[in-house]
């Protein structure tokens, strides 16, 4: 059985009101602790042993190790033409030439 739609009370005192808004105020910290942890165990796992892998192009079974170039993500191999778009993906790096060098 449903509940009906006038189930809920309406906020019509002050005192409903605060307590709503000390709702928000924990959801809101909450959010921003979480926001926090998340930044913290992603520079864990992104730290200097993290490798970043992409495809480029339309070839996606090549999977290619990239580097930051002019604020782009580009194979270090230098493989795909310089307008080719990038794409990264959690998955092994298998381009010979980028596990070569």
């Amino acid at each position: 059985m449903s509940r009906p739609l006038h189930f809920g009370k309406p906020k019509v005192s002050a005192k409903n009101d605060a307590k709503c808004d000390k709702h928000d105020r924990n959801t809101d910290k909450q959010f921003t602790e979480k926001v926090a942890l998340l930044a913290r165990m992603r520079a864990r796992v992104e730290g200097d042993a993290y490798v970043k892998a992409g495809t480029v192009g339309a070839e996606v079974r090549t999977v290619h190790e990239l580097v930051d170039s002019d604020e782009k993500l580009r194979p270090k191999c230098g493989a795909g033409e310089p307008n080719e778009p990038v794409y990264e993906w959690a998955r092994n790096v298998n381009c010979p030439s980028c596990l070569g060098t």
